[in-house]
């Protein structure tokens, strides 16, 4: 609400001062002319034009009318009034130390002569206030961007004003007031764009008081002491300049900094070379117009401060083009929200797995435990006839005793293995259901594969011949229950391909510094219109799943600076090869 506010004021202040400044400037058209235009406070102003008489009188710009027909220190309106009654006006021009005097031809202001000044400087300020409008639309608002309206605002504003400052004087503190307020709007600029600037940007405000300071006697010796008015006018003319120099050092500094952030110095870089063109071809002008008496006609200069603003400008837009830093922090949060999710996909597709590993898990456990349990009543009654045996010092029969003697053993070794196995089972599945905390180990790979082999055997068993092929190879540095993750996809993705028996082949290899699975299956094939899509979310090609497990496992692979591809044709089987790099290529 505050921002629409904001610029509704700043609209229709804007559309005030076009306004007002071209009546005003209509109105000057006929008026009695001397062959210069001066300001209130009877300086020669900074417009005069070659064709005119002040120019053949070599008027400069730190002249000031100090006689008009014989009255000293006349004001303004006596000078306005001898020009309205008299053809011809008498008049010392210069200052208490070196002065001339001059006969001014009067004649009415023609209307070339209004266009010729006005007319740039019209074209000038309304650009500067149009800027900042533009500005105003880019969502969300660049580092930098009230400095900057500050900055239009107040150029604009004095452009608009600067010739009525020469002519009517309605607007003549309104100009003034604005000047004080370019330098410190100026190193406002620098600091904040095209981001704050250190810890200098909490200290914006100085500048502000520094020229209220100055600005005070500025504005109150105007008419009251024309000459030394004149001194303060030259301080802040110098100030100006200097923050210019400021701005252009921070934006060479940023542009060159490596540590700076890349766009902050591209964009930098989009300021720098216009600024140091325009900077510098007004700094010298501007200089000898007002130190070394150079006659140019300062309104000359307008047209190339726009390069300031409009390179600011099209660096904020280049960077967001109205929606583009919107959408770039809307790319950001969508980033974090793939990325949960990305997580949640992985969780959804590593429970998908450990359910359909459940069956086959609790089959081969109960395979163990029925062995186990089958044996173990054979060894108590074994035991209890030998503990019968020794208590009653009687003798085993010796056929019994020998058929014992090999049996026992048998029947250890049968529940060892069983318990070992069922062990197995049960850590295995431990080790890849417990929640990852994503910390690399360097893992070899072949023995990832064979613990999932281990893992998934009631799936493929016996419809199904796995054959594998190990070749040695270094260890990768991954996050094991991630690499076992998509193993599982994988492998599963195999036995579901093949609807009768079949076969998988699964090898392991390195070259040069990349450890490379290959799984491949005798299954039903992809259809080729199909294969683009295979790593989609949520996309399958079978009748029952969720359609995450490649979609998690490429991610997963992706993270670890490896690739996952597949070929396939139908009704031959698909191969899927995962590449890893090795631990010390990551």
């Amino acid at each position: 609400m505050l921002k629409r506010l904001s610029f509704a004021v700043y609209a229709f202040f804007s559309l005030w001062m076009i306004v007002q400044s071209s009546r005003l400037a209509v109105d000057t058209i006929g008026s009695p002319f001397a062959g210069f235009l001066p300001f209130k406070n009877l300086f020669v102003g900074a417009f005069i034009q070659p064709w005119w008489q002040g120019h053949d009188l070599q008027l400069r710009y730190n002249d000031r009318v100090l006689r008009v027909q014989g009255e000293t220190n006349a004001p303004i309106d006596t000078w306005k009034k001898e020009l309205a009654q008299h053809q011809n006006v008498v008049a010392d021009v210069g200052n208490p130390q070196r002065s001339k005097t001059v006969t001014l031809a009067i004649a009415p202001l023609a209307p070339k002569d209004v266009l010729s000044i006005f007319g740039i400087l019209f074209l000038t300020g309304t650009s500067f206030l149009l800027m900042g409008l533009l500005a105003w639309l880019i969502h969300p608002s660049p580092p930098g961007m009230n400095a900057f309206l500050v900055y239009c605002l107040s150029i604009g504003t004095y452009l608009l004003c600067a010739y009525d400052f020469h002519t009517t004087y309605h607007l003549t503190y309104l100009l003034l007031c604005t000047w004080v307020f370019i330098a410190p709007s100026i190193v406002h600029v620098a600091i904040s764009f095209p981001r704050p600037w250190k810890k200098t940007s909490r200290h914006a405000w100085i500048p502000y008081v520094v020229s209220v300071l100055l600005g005070i006697p500025y504005l109150y010796y105007f008419e009251r002491d024309p000459f030394l008015w004149k001194k303060f006018e030259l301080t802040f003319a110098v100030y100006t300049a200097s923050a210019y120099i400021f701005w252009l050092a921070t934006v060479v500094e940023r542009a060159l900094n490596q540590k700076e952030e890349p766009l902050v110095r591209q964009q930098c870089r989009v300021i720098l070379w216009p600024m140091v063109f325009a900077f510098g071809l007004i700094f010298i002008l501007s200089m000898l117009i007002l130190f070394a008496d150079l006659v140019v006609p300062m309104h000359w200069l307008a047209p190339l401060c726009i390069v300031f603003p409009f390179s600011i400008l099209f660096a904020m837009f280049r960077k967001n083009l109205f929606l583009v830093n919107q959408l770039e922090d809307l790319v950001q949060e969508r980033t974090e929200q793939l990325r949960k999710i990305e997580g949640e996909f992985y969780q959804t597709s590593k429970l998908a797995s450990v359910g359909l590993l459940a069956a086959g898990t609790a089959h081969e456990i109960g395979n163990a435990m029925n062995v186990i349990l089958s044996n173990v009543p054979i060894l108590g009654g074994y035991a209890q006839t030998l503990i019968g045996s020794v208590a009653h010092k009687s003798k085993i029969d010796d056929q019994e005793l020998k058929y014992m003697q090999q049996d026992l053993p048998e029947l250890l070794s049968s529940v060892t293995r069983s318990c070992q196995r069922a062990m197995n089972i049960i850590n295995d599945l431990k080790t890849f259901a417990r929640p990852g905390q994503k910390t690399r180990k360097d893992s070899d790979v072949s023995v990832l594969v064979e613990n999932t082999l281990r893992l998934l055997r009631p799936e493929f068993s016996p419809r199904i011949k796995v054959e594998t092929t190990f070749e040695k190879i270094d260890s990768v540095s991954v996050v094991p229950e991630e690499i076992q993750q998509v193993l599982i996809n994988l492998l599963m993705n195999a036995i579901q391909a093949i609807e009768g028996p079949g076969a998988i082949k699964v090898r392991v290899y390195q070259r040069e510094h990349t450890v490379i699975t290959e799984i491949s299956d005798s299954g039903v094939g992809i259809a080729a219109d199909r294969l683009p899509r295979i790593f989609e979310p949520f996309y399958t090609t079978k009748k029952f799943g969720s359609g995450l497990g490649l979609s998690v496992s490429y991610g997963i692979v992706q993270a670890h600076g490896g690739n996952l591809s597949i070929e396939s044709k139908t009704s031959i089987g698909t191969k899927v090869t995962m590449t890893l790099p090795t631990e010390k290529h990551v």
